[in-house]
């Protein structure tokens, strides 16, 4: 079932704070990336909070979302790091310390690290995707995936993903009937 909305918190006195930026919010995601080859990124760590807090406002009502996996593609805060250019959060080091990622490479120099930080505020327009429950007092949404991309993006990567998927079922099976000549 697919629910779209505004956010709410469900309990509006449990407010989270982000690590980076201290800004208040329902719930965060908040990541270290490296950059890679090929401009390609690297998670080095990741962490959610507050997904157990929200709640959509639809226009036929309120609706809970039970556990949930963020997959939020706006930005609310962004520091990054590389060879020519340093922090400019003083928040930054402290935040690698506290998670045993040594900001320089192996040869000494600054590695192109980036802190990213998307939040989700009351009043979002947010979509979930999830099973719904019964027994609950309000309707609810479990093992949901919250993100607050435009449907056209969503579908878009939904349908990439299938046609890979595809393609190499396709390729996979060309490579058994070869085989099996």
């Amino acid at each position: 079932m697919m629910v779209y909305g505004s956010a709410r918190a469900t309990h509006s006195d449990e407010i989270q704070t982000t690590p980076l930026s201290s800004t208040a919010c329902i719930a965060y995601k908040f990541s270290i990336l490296e950059a890679g080859g090929k401009g390609h990124m690297k998670t080095l760590r990741s962490q959610s909070r507050g997904q157990w807090n929200l709640s959509i406002k639809t226009p036929a009502g309120t609706v809970q979302i039970k556990s949930c996996e963020l997959d939020l593609g706006h930005a609310h805060f962004q520091d990054s790091q590389h060879l020519f250019q340093t922090f400019s959060n003083p928040k930054s080091l402290p935040l690698l310390t506290e998670s045993n990622i040594n900001p320089k490479s192996v040869v000494g120099v600054r590695r192109s690290l980036t802190l990213h930080e998307a939040i989700i505020r009351n009043g979002d327009q947010i979509r979930a995707i999830g099973r719904p429950t019964a027994n609950q007092p309000l309707p609810a949404l479990e093992k949901a995936i919250v993100t607050d991309k435009s449907p056209f993006r969503f579908i878009l990567e939904s349908s990439v993903a299938c046609i890979v998927g595809a393609f190499f079922v396709w390729i996979a099976l060309g490579i058994i009937a070869f085989a099996f000549r």
